[in-house]
């Protein structure tokens, strides 16, 4: 389970920030596949970011999904897709 307080969440929650400044649309399996990967990364290869996780982690860092209506923002696709 990734804690509030664990580094991979910390890193998960800097993901999201930073991509959502650069206007990079984010989404639920991307947070928990980042989320494992961040957690793997540091040696916690048991990890699953389920969805009670994410709902947490949402909830944790005022995360709201919206759907983008008009014109999209520009974004490097290469960017989000690392």
């Amino acid at each position: 389970m990734i804690t509030r307080k664990s580094r991979s969440g910390r890193m998960c929650a800097e993901m999201v920030s930073t991509r959502q400044d650069q206007k990079i649309p984010v989404s639920g399996p991307l947070i928990q596949a980042k989320a494992e990967q961040f957690a793997s990364d540091v040696g916690k290869n048991y990890v699953k970011a389920s969805h009670g996780w994410l709902d947490g982690f949402k909830s944790r860092n005022q995360i709201v999904f919206k759907s983008v209506c008009g014109e999209s923002g520009e974004f490097d696709v290469q960017a989000a897709n690392e």
